[in-house]
């Protein structure tokens, strides 16, 4: 199946500081590596406006950038069009420190300095329960979502052919191919994709399930 993150606005109504957020995340037991929760609303053209919908544009930019490739942190870059941040309709500035607290329990928030309105936060709602860095990291975990993805679609047309070693060796060529280009693109570290026999019991390879790892 294919998977993606959501990107979520935090409702802040029950906020009466920045701080509330943190206790509220927790007592709702938001902590899916799957969702970028974003605090407070960003003012463009004089209208509010919800902070998720910048931070689709602004991932989307960010990939077209990069080849197309989502292994880049929106955190740190600007909010094109963007000027003023807000809480429940008031205006906000969090200065370094308080925007952190924020980034270290998983939310994300947006700061002001000189080149504009930021966004700010690296971390998916698992920070801080988790501590898997492909599940706390939202870069690396819209990158592992892409690889996943991208697999699904590039072996699905093989899907009911006939299960032999020539099939296997195909799917093993074009995804090692794939991954090795990436690696050269400096997108990966490193990847490799495998058929082990343990995971492949002629009993699964009978009912024409094939498994890759």
């Amino acid at each position: 199946k294919y998977i993606a993150n959501a990107l979520v606005d935090f409702d802040t109504s029950k906020m009466i500081t920045y701080a509330d957020a943190v206790a509220i995340k927790q007592k709702a037991g938001l902590i899916d590596a799957n969702l970028n929760i974003l605090v407070g609303d960003l003012i463009s053209n004089g209208k509010r406006i919800n902070q998720s919908t910048h931070l689709a544009a602004l991932k989307q930019t960010i990939t077209v950038l990069n080849d197309g490739i989502p292994n880049k942190n929106p955190s740190n870059k600007i909010y094109t069009g963007v000027t003023g941040f807000q809480l429940n309709g008031k205006d906000i500035y969090l200065d370094d420190s308080q925007a952190e607290y924020l980034n270290k329990n998983g939310l994300i928030v947006s700061i002001n300095n000189v080149a504009g309105w930021l966004c700010w936060g690296n971390r998916t709602a698992a920070f801080p329960a988790s501590s898997d860095i492909k599940d706390t990291d939202i870069a690396i975990r819209d990158m592992f979502n892409w690889l996943r993805n991208t697999c699904i679609i590039t072996t699905r047309q093989m899907v009911d052919e006939s299960i032999d070693r020539a099939l296997v060796l195909r799917i093993e060529n074009t995804l090692q191919s794939w991954l090795d280009g990436l690696v050269g693109l400096g997108k990966l570290i490193s990847g490799n994709i495998q058929f082990p026999k343990e995971l492949n019991p002629e009993s699964e390879l009978i009912k024409g399930n094939i498994r890759f790892l």
